[in-house]
């Protein structure tokens, strides 16, 4: 099972729970970029990944609201970029 040390140029394993000035959409969505390399004006909004292939996500949750109890709030699919920023 591959860990933040498999990640190259990763200088400390970074804490997903303690992220600040991530870039907003207008409706106050947030986009993550996973990639090897952060997207030129994305780099707060960047989780590097390994270069050589798949990668596994797992999403911790801490205080959350009623909405994903009741299951209204839903997790956006991971879409493929075109590697520019864009979808």
């Amino acid at each position: 099972m591959a860990d933040w040390t498999d990640i190259p140029r990763l200088t400390k394993a970074l804490p997903g729970c303690v992220r600040s000035g991530l870039q907003k959409n207008p409706d106050g969505s947030v986009d993550l970029y996973f990639a090897p390399a952060a997207p030129e004006g994305k780099e707060s909004n960047w989780i590097p990944t390994v270069d050589r292939g798949r990668f596994e996500v797992l999403m911790r949750f801490y205080g959350p609201e009623k909405t994903l109890f009741d299951k209204t709030w839903r997790l956006e699919d991971i879409e493929k970029s075109d590697g520019e920023g864009g979808r």
